[in-house]
């Protein structure tokens, strides 16, 4: 596993295809024979509310020779972090919780009263990941309660302090997940259907289950000369911090609405763009860069889970977004999205 190279991988690829957007109407088979070659999946590339590209490449199931489409169903990985962590902020808005209180007062957990809820949300737990388990991955295919998912980790040592540095970790997203359980009395599922997907009329997007849909792709891995698929896995196994599955469309939903007041208000949204300490980018739910405020100017996430991978990047000054779905991990030599992490 090479994760630095891969990440660096897909992030060099999709400034490349920012900058080919740009002359789209020029020379439209440059972008295409692009995609064409590296890429397997679904894209979409908007500016100013216009959309540059929105297009399916190579196939959703190879064995049944079908496309990939712009209405292709994948599986998105950590994109699902934002997720949660919105869903964290309107239980706030609601007054039912507050990301500055110490997790002992939602639920039981060992160290609950040295570390936050901002301090989840931020990766500056220092809680032990649970994720990289050889025996979780292989035992992947059936079903983990949240209990099931925080016993493999609450007993391990916190590898640092509470707020003394950051250390991206998918424990801190499942405890978040829990949380939102505990306090709003909803399935984590449930919650995020009810309280974003619907609103804003994302309805091919949800909580990964074993319910199959028609235009759902299937994961690959590219081992040359074959390719075979992915390990099949539950995706309980990934929960709140990895086990939600969407479209380009829905997703291009979800960017135009976080310019808008329609799931919390933009005071709200402030807290979700602004960097968790000043000796680390990382927000709630989402990477990012600041120029002249606090608050993230540009941000981005990716996401990667057993033959899937993901990809959202968002300029708010020029209002651009790159969506990027796969279905397929290690396509070409510079390893692209070989990675299994969330």
């Amino acid at each position: 596993m090479n994760t630095k190279k891969s990440v660096n991988w897909i992030l060099s690829f999709a400034l490349s295809l920012m900058i080919l957007s740009q002359f789209a109407n020029a020379a439209p088979e440059l972008g295409e024979d692009y995609l064409k070659e590296y890429f397997n999946g679904s894209i979409l590339i908007a500016r100013d509310c216009k959309v540059l590209l929105r297009k399916g490449y190579g196939k959703a199931n190879f064995k049944k020779r079908i496309s990939n489409t712009p209405t292709t169903i994948f599986r998105i990985g950590s994109l699902t972090k934002q997720f949660t962590a919105i869903a964290v902020l309107i239980l706030e808005e609601k007054g039912k919780l507050s990301t500055d209180e110490f997790i002992s007062k939602y639920i039981p957990y060992p160290n609950g009263d040295k570390i936050t809820i901002h301090n989840l949300l931020t990766h500056t737990s220092g809680i032990a990941e649970y994720f990289m388990s050889k025996e979780l991955i292989e035992s992947g295919n059936h079903y983990y309660s949240p209990e099931d998912l925080i016993n493999l980790f609450k007993n391990k040592p916190l590898n640092f302090t509470p707020g003394e540095r950051f250390q991206y970790c998918n424990s801190n997203y499942i405890l978040l997940g829990y949380i939102i359980e505990k306090v709003s009395g909803l399935k984590y599922g449930d919650f995020i259907k009810e309280n974003i997907f619907t609103p804003l009329d994302m309805k091919n997007s949800g909580y990964d289950s074993k319910t199959k849909f028609k235009d759902t792709a299937v994961g690959y891995y590219s081992i040359k000369p074959k390719l075979e698929e992915a390990i099949k896995l539950d995706m309980s196994i990934a929960y709140s911090a990895g086990g939600l599955y969407s479209t380009i469309d829905d997703l291009y939903k979800w960017d135009q609405a976080l310019y808008t007041e329609i799931i919390v208000t933009k005071k709200t949204l402030s807290k979700m763009f602004t960097p968790g300490s000043q000796s680390n980018n990382y927000g709630y739910g989402w990477y990012g860069s600041v120029s002249d405020t606090l608050i993230f100017d540009i941000m981005y996430h990716t996401g990667a889970i057993q033959g899937f991978s993901s990809y959202i990047f968002r300029d708010i000054k020029k209002q651009i977004v790159i969506i990027m779905l796969s279905n397929e991990e290690g396509k070409n030599s510079s390893g692209y999205i070989n990675m299994i992490r969330l």
